[in-house]
């Protein structure tokens, strides 16, 4: 498994880099992917059928295949792109022991988060499958005192990082305990309007 890492950031070609996420000084963990030819291209596909299109609800895990297939519309590649969502439900169900997990399928348009920020849940798993990725920013790039001001909290704009899309995100939020002051940063990428994504989200179910 190769792995890069810097003081709260951890990369790997590995699906087994996620676990890192538990380690103190980790803020977020990316597996780095390619997506199969056939993902990509249903990914696609559903965005030009449905470029409203939007799955959202807390489901156990051992439905989500029923979930997609009842929401999803039929196509040669259609079963490849369900898998590839089950399989990273089920990677973050094992990770976080929990048979329930909240899924968000969703065409994105513009940039519905433009500002850099952090959210207040423990943590998350984020999937670009279609467009351009999430932006973040890294400590060292990072006032964040300027979180909490109209200010810009990028130090240079040179230096923001970009998610590829395949590659698979786990952050921790300010609700991770002990991680309070220190989630992740980051912002929807900045694009035109007309543009689309295709993302997907996963999180814990509250307690």
């Amino acid at each position: 498994m190769a792995i890069t890492q810097s003081a709260q950031t951890v990369c790997g070609d590995s699906p087994e880099i996620l676990g890192e996420i538990y380690q103190p000084p980790v803020n977020v963990a990316i597996w780095q992917r390619v997506l199969r030819s056939a993902v990509t291209s249903y990914s696609f596909f559903l965005l030009e059928q449905n470029a409203s299109f939007k799955i959202q609800q807390i489901h156990n895990i051992s439905q989500i295949r029923t979930l997609l297939r009842n929401s999803l519309p039929d196509s040669n590649e259609k079963n490849v792109f369900i898998e590839d969502i089950a399989l990273v439900v089920e990677m973050f169900s094992l990770l976080f022991e929990s048979d329930e997990v909240g899924l968000r399928l969703h065409c994105v348009s513009g940039a519905p988060c433009p500002a850099f920020h952090n959210d207040r849940i423990p943590c998350r798993l984020l999937l670009t499958y279609h467009g351009e990725g999430s932006q973040w920013l890294d400590e060292s790039n990072l006032n964040r005192d300027a979180l909490a001001t109209v200010g810009s909290p990028c130090l240079d704009e040179n230096n923001i990082h970009n998610i590829a899309a395949g590659h698979v995100v786990l952050f921790k939020g300010e609700g991770w305990e002990g991680n309070e002051g220190n989630g992740w940063v980051h912002r929807s990428p900045p694009l035109p309007s007309h543009e689309k994504r295709l993302v997907l989200t996963l999180d814990l179910p509250p307690k």
